[in-house]
């Protein structure tokens, strides 16, 4: 692609006099070692190293151009504004501007991001709207997956993060759009958003669902967290905002065109409530359209947990807000599958066993308090939280777990560098001597422990991992599947 091209919208303010526009670029690359003849390298600043400090070896390799936040000597260049910007625009532009052929729905917020993504684009399915789906879960066109194409290069794995890098994200959309999707729904995590990984889309509808204490070690406090996720809604051609989390008000007032929408218990443009218990067979709900004159809607979900009442309000209230009829949407709610890892039952007969991805004080509060109600007999937890992220939330969550569980054992949740016995250290500090409260590093060997002491009526809840099929430590990623494992220790019962 022609230099001009590749740079159209990146904001550059300087590109030295040695490359000329009409320069073909052979490809993008944000990792020195990746690089080859004819590419352009972008020098991102890392939280440990400066990206200049890899210019002599990009340029070793063969870089053609580089691509910084500064005047760059011995080598062309081009100075841009934001290099992390700068990455996502070009990976666009190289890739054919995907986003711009769809519709693209960006939902952030602490909890609920995969439930109501995946929700969302499973009734747009269903009423024949074919879309593609990029979160946590993986990215998907319609029920099929898609390649990432491989291990990202600036800072984790494709498959283990909210949205993934540019070169990935960008190529996912550019696989839908060829694949005929008209819409496509984006989880968009905090440091995404930070990152500026979505600079290159103008979502038509971005979702926000709630925000409780979370990445404050990227973030460092809770008003540096909020305005990472509001910038997303800067950006946006409407909002749909969940009115029961107080910093809803403040989301709104993010969206230039004011079109904002809000989802809320008894009251709003959407209006939920009137719940019928169904347990861990799903929710049952009234639903109220305010521009239908408050007819009531009732709304059955197949998916287990408290959240999934207003994250199928949320996704409804989306799906009608970019057109669908609300009877429709009703009827597609109605035949959702469980979502993987979200109150996800391994096990039922004498005891239950269920997982959920709850990795944060509120959501282990709300899952604990969900799984105490289906609980006959004790309720008994396994949960640990991941090393080299917020230490704050350990000990709160450790609080948590003595307060609310009959039983509670403290394992390893993806250490990565930390030292799993430290990380363990920090939670147990939330709830030292507590009784009902033990320690067992070993994630396998805590689940066996946890199911041996299980009678009848006793529920037990693995948190923290969910879908994952991996654990991360100091030796690098492996295998670990708790469904799987769950399934050997009962000897396929």
């Amino acid at each position: 692609m022609e230099l001009s091209r590749l740079l159209c919208g990146a904001r550059a303010w300087a590109i030295s006099p040695d490359i000329a526009p009409d320069a073909p670029i052979g490809g993008i690359s944000t990792d020195s070692r990746t690089v080859t003849p004819g590419d352009a390298f972008i020098a991102i600043d890392g939280s440990r190293q400066s990206g200049e400090a890899f210019v002599t070896e990009a340029i070793a390799r063969g870089a053609r151009l580089v691509v910084c936040e500064r005047r760059a000597d011995g080598a062309p260049y081009a100075a841009v504004e934001d290099a992390r910007r700068a990455a996502a625009v070009m990976w666009s532009n190289l890739l054919g501007s995907p986003g711009d052929g769809l519709d693209v729905i960006c939902v952030t917020g602490t909890c609920g991001k995969s439930s109501v993504s995946t929700l969302l684009c499973h009734i747009l399915c269903e009423l024949g709207v074919k879309c593609g789906l990029i979160g946590t879960l993986g990215a998907y066109c319609g029920k099929e997956p898609l390649s990432l194409g491989g291990e990202s290069e600036t800072s984790d794995i494709p498959s283990a993060m909210t949205t993934p890098d540019p070169k990935y994200l960008y190529g996912a959309l550019a696989q839908m759009r060829r694949l005929g999707c008209r819409a496509a729904v984006i989880e968009a995590s905090s440091h995404a958003i930070a990152q500026k990984k979505l600079a290159a889309l103008s979502p038509r509808l971005s979702i926000f669902t709630n925000l409780s204490p979370e990445h404050l070690d990227f973030h460092k406090d809770m008003d540096g967290y909020l305005r990472a996720k509001a910038a997303l809604f800067a950006e946006s051609g409407e909002a749909l905002v969940c009115g029961d989390d107080p910093a809803a008000a403040l989301i709104a007032t993010y969206v230039p065109s004011g079109r904002v929408a809000y989802v809320a218990r008894g009251r709003g443009e959407f209006a939920y409530g009137g719940e019928t218990a169904r347990g861990l067979e799903g929710v049952s709900y009234t639903f109220r359209l305010a521009s239908s004159g408050g007819l009531p809607l009732r709304i059955n979900v197949p998916v287990a947990g408290e959240f999934t009442v207003v994250n199928s309000a949320l996704a409804a209230s989306a799906a009608i807000r970019l057109g669908a009829e609300p009877e429709a949407v009703a009827a597609a709610l109605a035949t959702a599958s469980p979502i993987a890892g979200r109150m996800e039952v391994l096990h039922s007969g004498d005891f239950t066993v269920i997982r959920d991805f709850a990795h944060t004080p509120e959501a282990m509060r709300r899952a604990l308090g969900f799984a105490r109600s289906q609980t006959a007999g004790r309720l008994v937890c396994v949960f640990g939280c991941g090393g080299d992220r917020d230490k704050t939330k350990r000990a709160p969550m450790g609080a948590i777990a003595a307060a609310l569980c009959d039983l509670a054992i403290v394992t390893s949740d993806n250490p990565r560098t930390e030292d799993p016995a430290a990380i363990i250290g920090d939670i147990l500090a939330g709830c030292e001597s507590a009784p009902n409260v033990r320690a067992v590093v070993d994630r396998r060997e805590a689940i066996e422990e946890a199911i041996s002491a299980l009678g009848g009526g006793d529920l037990l809840i693995l948190l923290g991992k969910g879908h994952e099929t991996w654990q991360i430590d100091a030796a690098g990623k492996r295998p670990f599947d708790e469904a799987a494992i769950v399934r050997e220790i009962l000897g396929g019962k």
